[in-house]
């Protein structure tokens, strides 16, 4: 869970205070309103637990508004969050935070036995003292949830199928297995991400019948509209538990279930999906499904069409296979030609033809094919490309050209490394990442004294440290006397990197002349280092 801030600190700290003499009651009572829907917005949980002590207190309007935050906490951290509040609570102890939680140490099993639900929020609140650290407490509350049939209190039951009182525990499963009925599937289906957790990883007791007895509701045929509607759901787990369960479901349409998977945005539930219809040796929807599988912006998923083409559909592959020769994925491009490599395709001719082409996407493929069939005499049939006005094609010419021939093009790249778009200078700080050496030092210390972008003058830092842990330190010590702050900052932190692995990771003796020009650009710049680093970086030139 997040941490919480100083901001977070400081409103809690306020919440309870005593109210100022001078103050109004309705000024009191608006600015306590505020700090709570504060800490219900809040983008950490472990703000909640102090609004316990106040959603306490039965008939005060205050404890209301109480609950009714940490009811607004909860939903906006789904159930998920539940987990981890779940072990932080339960591991409260009386000695912490004592001044503000006591009232909430101090819960009676007697109080929650009484406590009334009358809606979701005192549900949730009754839920929340489950986790309480004291097992008569946690008893109580699971007794008073059992009483409840609204559904809020599922997700809380669920939680405690894990707690280390067996009584507890049977308490817990005697309530859920009264409620494996029809109208509580939704509520199962809301809360699927705990009944997974409760299988991953509980392991003092094995719930298998109740879990089986969850899924075999959901998969009912009366469910099916519940498990439909799953699809829509915000909840990240419920969808891809419902897509799954779907398609495994008998006596659905598991083309409509594939369909509906493959338009959600989530690639892990149509990778997911795909997986399991391909599995499916019967499915009739499988051969128009490939045709969709083959278009998805997924690597993965289109590298498994391409495989199940080869594998369940020869009599098409010949087509798939040559399409993916001029797929955007590296990976993809490798396996159509691992594929075809026994049919004598001349691959870097089909490359070469296609780099005529004016389709931006196949001519990206293209150029990048050239780059990985080629022979040295593609690069210079390349070097129009990167005077194209389009920032990808000249990307993409770059590493094509670095992986036919770099040495007699380096200039070119220094050319791209001063690009005033950061994808381009990017790559060409990647390939001259493994060719720049102490002879090109003059030439990009010219290039970072100059007019060159601040993104250029970061990646002329990167290329500095390519040196050698000898002399790269020298360039980047130079570097800090920059004026510009933001490039200060990342030589700096080079610097930083460099002594925090010294005599850890490397070790550089220096000879007499290197230790002068060390500490005569050290007295230069020492004045932007933080103290403790010039200091350090001293010592170690002095050793």
């Amino acid at each position: 869970m997040k941490a919480l801030s100083k901001e977070m600190l400081a409103l809690i700290a306020e919440l309870y205070q005593k109210p100022a003499v001078h103050a109004s009651l309705h000024e009191t009572q608006q600015r306590r309103t505020d700090i709570l829907h504060t800490i219900a917005e809040s983008a950490s949980l472990l703000a909640l637990p102090f609004l316990l002590p106040f959603a306490m207190r039965v008939d005060d309007p205050f404890g209301k508004l109480a609950r009714r935050a940490v009811q607004h906490s909860l939903q906006r951290h789904g159930k998920q969050g539940l987990i981890s509040l779940d072990q932080y609570i339960r591991r409260l102890t009386a000695y912490q935070h004592a001044d503000k939680l006591g009232a909430w140490h101090e819960l009676s099993p007697a109080s929650i036995e009484a406590f009334p639900i009358q809606d979701e929020a005192d549900a949730s609140f009754v839920g929340l003292c489950s986790f309480h650290r004291n097992g008569y407490v946690r008893e109580a509350a699971v007794v008073r949830l059992a009483r409840e049939a609204s559904g809020a209190e599922l997700p809380f039951l669920l939680l405690r199928l894990n707690d280390w009182q067996p009584k507890i525990r049977f308490l817990a499963y005697k309530a859920l297995k009264q409620r494996l009925r029809s109208a509580y599937a939704p509520h199962f289906l809301e809360s699927v991400c705990l009944v997974d957790h409760l299988v991953r990883y509980y392991h003092r007791e094995k719930f298998t019948d109740l879990v089986d007895g969850i899924f075999a509701l959901l998969q009912h045929p009366a469910q099916r509209a519940v498990l439909t509607g799953g699809f829509r759901s915000k909840d990240l787990h419920v969808r891809r538990f419902s897509f799954e369960l779907a398609l495994q479901a008998e006596g659905g349409e598991q083309e409509a279930v594939w369909r509906a998977a493959m338009a959600q945005s989530d690639a892990f539930i149509r990778q997911r999906i795909s997986t399991l219809l391909v599995k499916n040796h019967l499915n009739v929807c499988l051969s128009d499904g490939l045709k969709l599988m083959r278009n998805d912006v997924f690597p993965p998923i289109r590298q498994l069409a391409l495989q199940t083409y080869v594998e369940r559909y020869p009599e098409k592959a010949g087509e798939a296979l040559t399409a993916a020769l001029l797929d955007p994925h590296k990976n993809i491009r490798e396996l159509a030609r691992f594929y075809l490599k026994d049919q004598g395709v001349d691959f870097a001719a089909c490359y070469r033809e296609k780099c005529a082409g004016t389709d931006e996407r196949q001519l990206l493929a293209a150029i990048a094919g050239v780059g990985e069939t080629g022979d040295k005499a593609d690069a210079n049939r390349l070097l129009p490309f990167l005077a194209d006005e389009r920032t990808r094609v000249r990307r993409t010419t770059v590493k094509a050209i670095a992986m036919l021939d770099p040495e007699p093009y380096i200039e070119l790249f220094f050319r791209s490394l001063q690009s005033e778009k950061r994808s381009e200078s990017r790559e060409a700080r990647r390939v001259l990442g493994g060719m720049v050496d102490l002879r090109h030092s003059d030439k990009l210390w010219e290039i970072f004294t100059g007019e060159a972008d601040t993104h250029v003058k970061k990646n002329i830092l990167y290329l500095f440290t390519q040196f050698g842990k000898g002399d790269g330190i020298l360039h980047v010590l130079r570097a800090c006397a920059t004026d510009e702050a933001e490039v200060r900052a990342e030589a700096i932190r080079h610097v930083q990197l460099w002594v925090d692995g010294y005599n850890k990771r490397f070790y550089v003796p220096f000879g007499a002349e290197r230790r002068e020009q060390m500490e005569a650009v050290l007295a230069q710049v020492q004045a932007v280092l933080p103290a403790a680093l010039a200091e350090e970086l001293r010592f170690l030139i002095r050793k």
